[in-house]
Parts: C-alpha cells; sequence; structure tokens
C-alpha cells in the first residue's frame, strides 16, 4: 500500500521500519537522526506532496539505514544524509535519490550494485561489497578530507580529497582491491596499506589497489600499517597500473631524519597529525608512540619518546 508519512520524528529514538510499496515522505519530514531506518522488500521511500504523486525535493537526515532486501530503494528528489547515530550499518538495498552523504563515525557497509545516486563521504568509512562488474554506483563517489573508502567493488567515478584515506586490506591471500569503470582522481589523500600479521611479504610481491578504465591522475601518499615488520612499497607505476611492489623489508623503525626536516606525520592507521612540520617540532610535541612520518614522499615509522 501506499502510505503518507507527515510525523515529526526528530525525538524519536528506535528503529522505523518501512514496509509496503511506497513510504511517501511528506516535505516536513526531514529529521530521523536519532533513528535507524529500516528498509523491507520492495518498499521505495521518496519525499511527496500531499495527496498526489508528484516527487519533491528534500533532505533527510537518518541515524543509521538497514535492509537485507535488495530491493528496497531510497529514491526520488530527496538528499539522504546517513550516519548520524555513528554506527557500522549494511544496507543491501539500492541508493537511487539525488545525492547520498556518509555522515558521522560510522562504517557503511553497500552490498547490492545498481544504485545511481553520488555519495560523498563526509566522515567515517564507506565499504563496498560486491564482486560483479556493475558499478555499486553510477554516481559519482567522492572521499571528502576524514573519510574513508575501502572494499572490493565496482564503482563507475572516484575522486579522494586531500585529507581522505583509501585502506587496502590484505588477507592470507590477495587484497582488497575497487575497480574503476571511469576515472580516479587523487588530491593528496592517503592509500593505507593494512598488512596483518599473519601475511608475509617477500621482496617483488606485488598488489593491485584500483584497476581503472579511465583516466588515473593525482597526487597521493602511501601509508603501510606492517606491524612492525618495515615493508617498503614502491609507487612508481601506479597511475599506470594501480600496483604497489615490495621493494625492501627492514625492522621499521628509523629516526635518521635531521631535525629542520619538513614532514608529514600520521598516526598507524593513516590520519595526518601535521603537515611540513620541523621534524624538531615533532618530536617535542607528539605523544610518545609510533608515528609515520611522510619526507619527500617518502615514509617511515618514528618512535617519539
Amino acid at each position: 500500500m501506499r502510505c503518507d508519512i507527515g510525523l515529526d520524528f526528530k525525538e524519536f529514538e528506535g528503529t522505523l521500519t518501512a514496509s509496503g510499496s511506497q513510504w511517501r515522505l511528506m516535505s516536513s519530514v526531514t529529521d530521523m537522526s536519532r533513528a535507524t531506518l529500516k528498509v523491507d522488500a520492495a518498499t521505495n521511500i521518496a519525499h511527496y506532496g500531499s495527496g498526489n504523486g508528484n516527487q519533491q525535493s528534500a533532505t533527510l537526515k537518518i541515524g543509521a539505514i538497514a535492509g537485507t532486501a535488495a530491493d528496497g530503494v531510497l529514491e526520488g528528489l530527496t538528499t539522504y544524509q546517513i550516519g548520524y547515530l555513528n554506527t557500522d550499518m549494511t544496507f543491501a538495498g539500492l541508493l537511487k535519490g539525488k545525492a547520498v552523504t556518509k555522515e558521522g563515525t560510522g562504517r557503511l557497509t553497500l552490498k547490492t550494485a545498481g544504485s545511481t545516486s553520488p555519495i560523498t563521504v563526509n566522515g567515517g568509512t564507506l565499504e563496498l561489497s560486491n564482486t560483479t562488474a556493475t558499478p555499486i554506483t553510477t554516481g559519482l563517489i567522492t572521499v571528502a578530507a576524514k573519510g574513508t573508502i575501502t572494499g572490493t567493488a565496482t564503482v563507475q567515478n572516484l575522486t579522494l580529497d586531500k585529507g581522505a584515506t583509501t585502506i587496502c586490506q590484505l588477507k592470507a591471500s590477495g587484497n582488497t582491491r575497487l575497480t574503476v569503470k571511469g576515472n580516479l582522481k587523487h588530491n593528496g589523500d592517503t592509500i593505507l596499506i593494512a598488512i596483518p600479521t599473519t601475511r608475509k611479504l617477500q621482496v617483488g610481491d606485488e598488489m593491485t589497489v584500483y584497476d581503472v578504465s579511465g583516466t588515473h591522475t593525482g597526487n597521493f601518499v602511501v601509508k603501510v600499517d606492517d606491524a612492525g615488520v618495515g615493508y617498503e612499497l614502491d609507487a612508481s607505476t601506479f597511475l599506470a597500473d594501480g600496483k604497489l611492489r615490495v621493494t625492501a623489508i627492514t625492522d621499521g623503525i628509523s629516526t635518521a631524519i635531521a631535525p629542520d626536516a619538513l614532514v608529514d606525520v600520521y598516526t598507524l592507521s593513516g590520519i595526518l597529525l601535521a603537515t611540513q612540520q620541523p621534524y624538531a617540532t615533532v618530536q617535542t610535541t607528539l605523544l610518545p608512540g609510533t608515528y609515520i612520518v611522510n619526507l619527500n614522499n617518502k615514509s617511515q615509522k618514528v618512535i617519539i619518546r
């Protein structure tokens, strides 16, 4: 059945289950930021004019999204802002609205190919999990500063802003990989290679982070989370083939940096802490611990004592 929804949900805490044919949201319904919206099978959600079938433009804040059915759809002229509860969430449905933004610190996992919305990751992690050749979405995916993308799937076009991170997770064999059917643009973002302690690499081993059909351009920084092993990676052909290669294996710790050298400093998870600061300043201002230091586009681990 069609159902016109005109309630005020901004104070509602709990799960809203959308079930049936159409959930027709009235223009006043804009805030579900404290709720989890569960979309059942064969249910479409969009904003409509009261008492008619005309879709309306609106922005809807959603605390978290859920749904295991591939035919549950967020659609229409609505911009969906998802993630204000800061929780991890999985959505198997489709995103076909005007736009989607991933908000908050949690993880949003998308599992079904065939969406059309452009997606912007403003915070937390967007994980893509689908092995078909069909793009998760035909819309542009933009990972903004402080946003993270990971997983294995096909996308159409991808832009990574400065401060964004791609996590390439190595497994017992192979690694997560994003296939880009269109264009991939870097803007000083970070590519973090996460190597588990159970995976031992050798000099000459290579990993494909991206498989790009269109243009692959821009500047990026490669970081390695290797539990202290100390893998050094070559990225000289990365824009051509999306591959990184192991060139050396060290103890992972080095302090041979001049005090006046200007460095970028990252946590082991790839979060940028300082940009172009003298190394002597870094040593006196950071808390004791292990960090990744980038000097002249070459990264190494250092211990601040």
